[in-house]
């Protein structure tokens, strides 16, 4: 018996150290992949009509010595008006079209070392549509990147978003109803006895004050809405950055889970074999 003990605890460790060392690989090759070379859209958030400024931003660069970005966005919403390179590569020659893919482009083929810089690439300034409808609309990103080996260079691509907030018009919508409730207090001010004029004079200054009541009613209730939009917007934009840093995070919460799930099936696969060796044992020497 003391051989079957001493052959389980031998089992056990076995499967405890393989565990242990697909874990540390799991990790090890999510710690890896988050510092991933990177290029992000940010996001953006307007009214329409209005017009943003959109930032391209490369992280954990590796080295290229050539680069074509290809920018592409719904033109329906959006209208480039104004490409800002970040000064962060030379040889450039970005695209004159500024249509739907836009073109931005680096070129340093005779270079014999990589540009290894991290930063803003471009800033693009959109105009958004009047006729746009409040919501979002995405800017993605296509990659043609090469080191001075001739090699391609790969990088994560991270789309942006452009946040349409709604515009004053339905600000506007309540201001009549507002009036009307002012005009209805007009005409019955306006239906006082004509015989006195004593008390017209005093509805008179009653009217007065109804309508200066009114006036401030409506600039209380557009600053109400006002507050209402921008913290609404706020909210909106808030909420989008969230969900965008909270990705990593996400990512990291499957490869835990992942992780945890294939240790448990190890575990389990252990014990199913110590089992039937322990009956094994106990077979044969019966």
């Amino acid at each position: 018996m003391n051989k079957v003990y001493k052959n389980i605890i031998h089992i056990f460790a076995f499967a405890m150290v393989f565990c242990s060392l697909i874990s540390m690989n799991m990790f090890i090759c999510f710690a890896v992949s988050s510092k991933n070379p990177s290029i992000v859209i940010n996001s953006a958030r307007g009214e329409a009509g209005d017009t943003v400024d959109v930032t391209i931003t490369m992280s954990n660069n590796p080295g290229f010595v050539s680069a074509n970005l290809y920018v592409k966005y719904d033109e329906s919403v959006l209208t480039l008006k104004k490409v800002k390179d970040g000064g962060l590569l030379s040889g450039v020659t970005h695209s004159d079209n500024y249509t739907s893919p836009y073109g931005l482009c680096w070129v340093n083929d005779l270079s014999k070392e990589n540009f290894k810089v991290n930063g803003v690439l471009a800033t693009l300034t959109f105009e958004i549509s009047k006729e746009a409808n409040p919501g979002s609309t995405t800017i993605s990103l296509e990659q043609d990147i090469l080191n001075c080996d001739v090699e391609n260079v790969v990088f994560d691509l991270i789309s942006g978003k452009v946040e349409i907030s709604s515009s004053s018009q339905s600000k506007d919508s309540d201001l009549p109803e507002t009036t009307s409730k002012a005009s209805n207090s007009d005409s019955n001010v306006n239906s006082v006895d004509d015989s006195d004029k004593a008390s017209k004079n005093n509805e008179s200054v009653n009217q007065s004050e109804v309508k200066d009541s009114d006036a401030s009613d409506i600039n209380e209730k557009s600053e109400d809405y006002d507050a209402t939009v921008l913290s609404t917007s706020d909210l909106v934009g808030n909420t989008k950055k969230s969900s965008t840093s909270d990705s990593a995070t996400n990512k990291g919460g499957g490869v835990v889970q992942t992780v945890s799930i294939l240790i448990a099936v190890i575990l389990i696969a252990a014990i199913i074999l110590t089992a039937v060796f322990v009956y094994y044992k106990r077979t044969r020497k019966k």
